[in-house]
């Protein structure tokens, strides 16, 4: 039996599950009934950041794609790739460019409406909140009205403990905008001024956005140090308390925590570079089960319908959320480079795959985005995508938006 020490809490065990796996093929019929996925006390949310809300759910309250999509508008960024999962508010679409920075499209017709330009964005996903979009690059923080594009505030890390938030998404809670990044700290910004409320250090990186349910702000640590590459430090998953940064519990794990959490129910789930996913009690840390999934690059895609889905670089994985138990995997997938590549609407799941293909160039990287019944992994439909896509995509009154072609963000029905 494996023991992880819980710091203010007693020693817990976790039975480590090794589940068998049911592949999911061939196309299925949209499901008759969709169930609620859970309960959701934080509702208004929902699409405004990346994973779909503020728990890390990755499933989007909105009506789904149930038939083969066509395109309705593409949007050519003119170079690189687009590194962020959209975020959807107020009939707006905002995504981030890591050579130009944040841009803000018509979600009907995908007119650009404003960009600003930040030299030093990276990969991060804007955050929406009373009509402020908020964005993260190398090294500052930044709030822009919605409607015009225009800076409020900013708020630089660079001279900070924290000295790279790029990585991470922000996050919006209560007028409270949460941020990590890989100098072992984690911010909590007054949303209007961009004063900071708190400041919590912690051992390890935070290059993964935080997950906040039950007053507390959720995230896990790893080794990346850029100013110390030879730094190992404890890596561990922490759970602050959302007002004061005030340490609730803390639980060592072995290995890295390598994606952003997700909080369902009471209960929030993981992954560790060891290829663990775990299901911790979300108030005290005790650990509920833990299990063995195998495979590179882990990520909790999504939880819902009584299901974590993990992806992995040789698949997504369907878990029993009670029991650590797999039920399934669709196996014809490879998200090696993704993180959270998965997103889940009206009982489907959408997931975008990377092949390496032959041209007259030589190997290209292309794929498909599948579309899975949530219950079962059986295929509904999947649809060409012309790059490799490294993030999930968005959904919002039965539109996806990802990029579907390299510099194009698509809107797709």
């Amino acid at each position: 039996m494996a023991q992880l020490t819980l710091w203010r809490a007693a020693a817990v065990g976790a039975l480590l599950f090794v589940p068998g796996c049911r592949v999911g093929e061939g196309p299925a019929p949209r499901p008759a009934t969709i169930p609620t996925p859970f309960a959701d006390p934080l509702p208004n949310s929902n699409g405004a950041m990346a994973r779909a809300d503020v728990h890390g759910s990755g499933v989007y309250r909105t009506t789904g794609v149930p038939q083969q999509p066509h395109v309705l508008w593409r949007f050519p960024v003119g170079h690189g790739v687009i590194a962020s999962t959209p975020a959807i508010a107020g009939g707006r679409v905002y995504f981030g460019d890591p050579e130009q920075g944040v841009y803000a499209l018509d979600a009907r017709s995908g007119q650009e409406r404003w960009d600003f330009a930040a030299d030093d964005f990276d990969a991060a996903s804007p955050a929406i909140a009373d009509g402020v979009v908020y964005a993260t690059t190398r090294e500052t923080v930044y709030a822009l009205d919605g409607a015009t594009g225009r800076e409020q505030w900013e708020f630089s890390v660079a001279d900070c403990a924290l000295d790279y938030a790029g990585l991470a998404n922000p996050i919006v809670v209560g007028g409270v905008v949460y941020v990590g990044g890989l100098k072992e700290a984690v911010y909590a910004l007054d949303g209007q001024t961009g004063h900071e409320r708190w400041r919590a250090a912690v051992t390890g990186g935070v290059p993964y956005s935080p997950a906040i349910a039950n007053g507390l702000v959720y995230f896990g640590t790893d080794r990346l140090d850029w100013q110390n590459r030879n730094a190992n430090p404890p890596r561990s998953f922490y759970a602050l308390n959302r007002a004061s940064g005030q340490v609730q519990w803390v639980l060592p794990v072995p290995g890295d925590v390598s994606a952003s959490p997700t909080v369902v129910d009471g209960v929030v789930y993981f992954v560790s570079d060891e290829e663990i996913l775990y299901a911790v009690d979300a108030q005290t840390g005790h650990v509920q089960w833990q299990s063995a999934i195998g495979g590179l690059d882990l990520a909790v895609a999504a939880v819902a319908y009584g299901t974590v889905y993990v992806t992995t670089g040789s698949g997504l994985h369907a878990v029993d959320r009670q029991t650590g138990v797999e039920r399934w995997t669709f196996q014809q997938v490879d998200v090696a480079s993704n993180r959270y590549a998965a997103a889940i609407a009206d009982g489907i799941i959408y997931i975008p795959s990377t092949g390496r293909q032959w041209s007259f160039r030589g190997f290209e990287m292309a794929g498909y985005l599948y579309a899975l019944d949530a219950q079962t992994g059986q295929e509904i439909w999947k649809y060409p995508l012309n790059n490799a896509v490294d993030v999930s995509p968005a959904i919002a009154d039965g539109v996806i938006y990802l990029e579907c072609e390299r510099g194009y963000l698509c809107a797709l029905r």
